[in-house]
């Protein structure tokens, strides 16, 4: 299971993954749109079958780069937005499980930790 904070920042780009791609090519992709890829931020990417998720961070030691692949499956909701989209740590947990954070019934959160666009 991968721990992400409830203060994290997560951010689900269109631009799609290629499993050959290296990290800098996703990192530079996070610059393009003003990211500061030191930040510790969750920047979330899929390839276009659908099959995979890959998270980049950044820990303070170094990158960390996790690609989750759907042996059953797809993913199950992506943002459809044309540009980068913010979602909470806690939708992103519900897309790595198979979940689509629009259909599932979870209490409101009472008190953000922080601001989501």
């Amino acid at each position: 299971m991968i721990y992400i904070a409830p203060q994290a920042k997560v951010y689900f780009f269109q631009n799609l993954l290629s499993l050959d791609d290296p990290i800098e090519y996703h990192t530079s992709i996070c610059k393009r749109h003003g990211f500061d890829t030191f930040s510790g931020d969750f920047f979330v990417f899929r390839d276009n079958d659908n099959t995979h998720i890959g998270l980049l961070s950044y820990d303070g030691h170094g990158f960390q780069w996790c690609l989750k692949r759907f042996s059953n499956g797809k993913v199950a909701w992506w943002p459809d937005e044309k540009d980068v989209v913010q979602i909470s740590p806690r939708d992103l947990q519900v897309i790595l499980w198979g979940g689509n954070p629009k259909e599932i019934e979870l209490p409101e959160m009472w008190r953000y930790v922080h601001k989501i666009d």
